[in-house]
């Protein structure tokens, strides 16, 4: 009996011992989730940083970005928020319609997908 349960007991420190966190240094990864961006004029996206009072702190930018592929970035220390512009080959803009919240030492993924190309704004979104 002792046996078993000291296996199960270390069966189960391995399990939670090995599950995947998000922990790690603060960052932000853009996704193309979009099959085909020429149907869209081709697709470059910038992502601009906002600290806390809004002031932009900071750009990243990624020129026809692949599908499936990330791109990985470290924002500034004092960036809070990220907004997304996505501009095409004929200079056509969108914004995306959705702030994003940088959380300190966790990923913020950004998908560029159908969805977010439909709900989109002319204008940069306000706080």
């Amino acid at each position: 009996m002792k046996k078993t349960t000291l296996l199960l007991l270390l069966t189960l420190l391995m399990v939670t011992a090995c599950r995947p966190t998000d922990d790690g240094p603060t960052r932000y990864t853009l996704v193309n989730a979009l099959t085909d961006t020429e149907l869209w004029g081709g697709l470059n996206v910038y992502i601009y940083e906002y600290d806390a009072n809004e002031h932009r702190v900071d750009s990243f930018y990624v020129q026809n970005p692949e599908y499936k592929k990330e791109y990985v970035n470290y924002p500034r220390e004092e960036t809070r928020y990220l907004k997304l512009r996505m501009l095409s080959n004929e200079n056509t803009e969108r914004w995306g319609d959705t702030i994003f919240t940088v959380v300190k030492d966790h990923n913020t993924e950004i998908r560029v997908n159908l969805k977010l190309m439909n709900n989109y704004c002319f204008n940069e979104p306000m706080l």
